[in-house]
């Protein structure tokens, strides 16, 4: 087991990525990496973007509640005077007159100036009782809504980080493999010129190395393509160079022990349960009277010819009052708005529920393939320690000619299959850790 520990150590420390670009550039560690992207990310700037219509949705909401304050100017020309009919004792009278029918008057003048400014205040709305709570409530949505966007680039960044060093550990082993079956090739060439060995034995080893080298650039090419991918996730240009060097150590032990399940998921549900209560407060709350305080100022001009700033008179109007609006019936909209929010929270609930099980499933889920992969990296360490031994000792024999090239080149085979298998394993162990993280809403503790 202490040599388990210390292989693993080996393996974990010497996961780098130093030769991914030799060019001078960004050299981040994955602190440095999820630091950056925590900074640049498109996600990161459309959630702070997000949040700041949230906060002007707010202040759409409280503006309601606020001095409404309006100024207005009109003018108009009659074309046609409007007329009224007077009775006939009082068309008499206007007239000086002693006629039995009804008497037409013209009133205003051609040209009509109405100026003024009006001025409303809400009093009393029963939505306003809900401030506090909606006030709230939208703060915390924007803490999770950037807690959400933060794991998420947490997670993607570093899964994709370990997913290139991986690549870059694998084909480490390929070059490693590439440079011994040349320098074999060298040997066994020599021996084909003296005939110990068949042209074939040869060819087939350069077919073997043909191979590798193919594996080699298609590795490269998938490798520049994660590269492209964490410098969009990190919201870096393209023409900057990327370089990364990291130094990945934990004691999986602990983390197990430690982690709880905190879930943003279940967080936001729970403030979109809140906030489907508040809406429902504020649907209720429309069956409560309005009072609402309004004041006008108004001032007119009335000329037989268009000149408003002579000397003649203007009029006045000023008027302060009170109104109340008492819901009666609306049609039974409000009845069925209470009914849609009461599914909504039901919807709410029974998703608060699937994701309580979802989570624990994942959560135990993540703990066991965690400790698989511990299992996974302590026999991938025995079986590499036992291949190297073999391919040792066939070497041996086949330096000494009592051990065939083929048996040479299948121990050999073993060996780097041994080495990737092992690779891999350290890969799934930092793959099932992050998961591990992710799952119990921990993530943020990997940059601590």
């Amino acid at each position: 087991m202490g040599n388990f520990k210390t292989l693993t150590c080996m393996g974990l420390l010497t996961l780098s990525f130093s030769n991914i670009l030799a060019q001078e550039g960004n050299h981040l560690s994955l602190a440095q990496t999820v630091e950056y992207a925590l900074e640049n990310s498109f996600l990161i700037r459309e959630t702070d973007l997000q949040n700041t219509n949230a906060d002007n949705e707010l202040n759409l909401a409280k503006s309601q509640f606020l001095p409404q304050i309006s100024a207005y100017l009109n003018y108009f020309q009659y074309l046609a005077k409007p007329t009224y009919i007077f009775p006939e004792e009082e068309g008499n009278i206007l007239s000086g007159s002693n006629s039995s029918t009804p008497y037409p008057v013209e009133l205003g003048l051609d040209f009509n100036l109405y100026t003024g400014i009006g001025v409303s205040q809400v009093i009393f709305d029963g939505r306003w009782l809900n401030k506090k709570d909606i006030i709230k409530q939208t703060e915390s949505l924007k803490q999770l809504r950037q807690d959400n966007a933060q794991e998420q680039i947490i997670y993607n960044v570093t899964s994709l980080y370990y997913n290139i060093i991986s690549i870059q550990n694998q084909n480490k082993l390929i070059e490693d493999n590439i440079t011994a079956l040349k320098k074999l090739l060298q040997v066994i060439e020599i021996q084909h010129q003296n005939g110990l060995i068949r042209l074939s034995q040869v060819q087939g080893l350069q077919v073997k190395i043909n191979n590798l080298e193919a594996n080699r650039r298609k590795s490269n090419a998938n490798l520049d393509q994660l590269v492209m991918r964490l410098k969009f996730l990190m919201g870096m240009p393209f023409n900057e160079e990327l370089t990364i060097d990291t130094n990945i150590s934990d004691e999986p032990e602990t983390i197990i022990n430690t982690l709880r399940i905190r879930s943003t998921s279940n967080q936001l549900l729970i403030q979109q349960r809140e906030m489907e209560i508040s809406n429902q407060k504020n649907i209720r709350a429309t069956y409560l009277p309005t009072l609402k305080g309004y004041a006008s100022f108004q001032f007119q001009a009335q000329r037989s010819e268009l000149n408003f700033f002579s000397n003649e008179q203007w009029f006045s109007t000023h008027l302060f009052g009170i109104g109340l609006n008492i819901p009666i019936m609306s049609g039974l909209y409000k009845k069925a708005e209470i009914q849609k929010s009461n599914v909504n929270l039901s919807l709410i609930d029974l998703n608060m529920e699937k994701l309580e099980n979802q989570t624990s499933y994942e959560y135990l889920s993540a703990k066991s393939q965690l400790k698989n992969a511990r299992e996974q990296i302590e026999g991938q360490v025995q079986n590499t320690e036992l291949a190297d031994k073999v391919y040792n000792e066939t070497l041996v024999g086949y330096e000494q000619g009592i051990v065939s090239l083929s048996d040479l080149m299948e121990t050999q085979s073993a060996l780097r299959e041994a080495e990737s298998f092992y690779q891999n394993a350290i890969f799934d162990f930092k793959m099932a850790e992050l998961n591990l993280f992710k799952v119990s809403g921990n993530l943020k503790s990997l940059l601590n």
